[in-house]
């Protein structure tokens, strides 16, 4: 059984050069859109972590507190 992936081969190979040249130009260009948007969020990601990076997460500070809690408790 043929994966749509395969189908879609198969449909490219059918197509005349000049229309495989189109589909190609149009993988490339939404290729160069996805990293541009993988990009993008990878920089506000990093700006919102160095902007917060000083506050504790909920995490962070359950641990402390416990850690807190233990060495009362020696």
């Amino acid at each position: 059984m043929a994966t749509p992936i395969d189908e879609i081969v198969k449909q490219i190979h059918s197509l005349p050069m000049v229309d495989v040249q189109k589909v190609r130009e149009i993988l490339n260009k939404e290729a160069e859109e996805r990293e541009k948007k993988r990009v993008s969020n990878a920089e506000l990601s990093r700006k919102i972590r160095g902007k917060y990076a000083h506050l504790q997460t909920s995490s962070e500070a359950f641990a402390n507190r416990k850690q807190a809690e233990i060495e009362k408790e020696r």
